[in-house]
């Protein structure tokens, strides 16, 4: 047997690593991706969260005839996110979310963080011009990329989630949620 004299790698010997190498990406591209999907949607449920206990915190430091106020509409001077921070015409302190939340563009440009809308919807539920109440619908930029689940969280406190875009309009409180189809999410 004669001793062959190679210097290098044959053709065959390369598509086999390639095909490896493609074999592994097809495995571990989609589990990246529902990971992205996942951490999305963790860190949504958890600003919610937040968001709500500022909320709260600012409707307890704001008693009207009472009754704790939470912010008014977007948009309007020293209303919805923005009246949490320093941002606000008459600014907490200490603000009672970060800078980021405040709501300057107005309602049309909801403030984003991890690929979702953060819309605040607040409720004057009795025509006293005090808002009692509040939700936040959080919805994917991107549905399928930044996220598969619509969100929604009110003064109560509790994250409840949606497998679709179509999210029912004018779906307030518990039982509304769960007859529309909506999970706790927490």
């Amino acid at each position: 047997m004669s001793k062959l004299n190679r210097k290098g790698f044959t053709l065959v010997e390369i598509m086999i690593v390639v095909a490896i190498i493609a074999l592994l990406a097809a495995i571990a591209i989609p589990n990246l991706l529902r990971a992205r999907l996942n951490a999305n949607e963790n860190a949504t449920v958890n600003t919610l969260k937040t968001l709500c206990a500022g909320l709260n915190s600012f409707a307890g430091a704001n008693i009207t005839q009472g009754v704790p106020t939470y912010p008014g509409a977007a948009g309007a001077a020293g209303a919805g996110f923005d009246a949490l921070t320093s941002n606000s015409i008459a600014p907490p302190e200490p603000p009672y979310l970060e800078l980021q939340w405040s709501e300057i563009a107005g309602p049309n440009n909801p403030p984003r963080r991890s690929g979702y809308d953060f819309t605040y919807n607040p409720q004057d539920s009795d025509g006293d011009a005090i808002i009692e109440r509040f939700w936040i619908d959080a919805t994917p930029l991107a549905y399928q990329t930044s996220g598969v689940r619509c969100f929604y969280i009110d003064e109560q406190g509790v994250v409840y989630g949606l497998d679709t875009l179509d999210v029912p309009a004018g779906a307030y409180g518990a039982a509304a949620l769960i007859a529309a189809g909506w999970v706790v999410a927490e």
